[in-house]
């Protein structure tokens, strides 16, 4: 990730402004849980320890279909915007901000069975 530049490079700018991940190009090549996104998690730290640092949820019913090259979506997969207006503030608030370092962790939902492979084209942070 780039560090923002112009007004977003300012913690009290960023606390005013609406702030979005886009998750692009989720792929897999069969039906997938659930996932759960979190921002900052600690390495080594399970989600479930920090519920404060869960920012959105992925449903990927129908990213199996998405992802068929013969598809009507030509294989790009799922694509999703999760708003972290909200949890920007937080996050800077608990010293647990910089943008130059963001981790990004999926951690799956509820499935019976084998998880499969699933793969993520690109991971995007957005000011506006």
């Amino acid at each position: 990730m780039h560090a923002p530049t112009g007004p977003a490079a300012s913690h009290k700018a960023l606390s005013e402004m609406e702030v979005y991940l886009y998750i692009e190009n989720l792929t897999c090549s069969k039906e997938a849980p659930p996932f759960r996104v979190y921002l900052n998690l600690p390495r080594g730290d399970a989600p479930e320890q920090h519920p404060e640092l869960l920012v959105g949820n992925l449903g990927t019913f129908g990213v199996k279909k998405a992802s068929d090259p013969e598809g009507p979506r030509g294989g790009n997969g799922l694509s999703f915007t999760v708003d972290l207006t909200d949890a920007v503030p937080r996050l800077i608030a608990s010293k647990n901000w910089d943008p130059r370092n963001l981790r990004v962790t999926f951690n799956r939902g509820y499935w019976e069975g084998e998880v499969p492979q699933v793969k993520v084209g690109r991971v995007s942070l957005y000011f506006k």
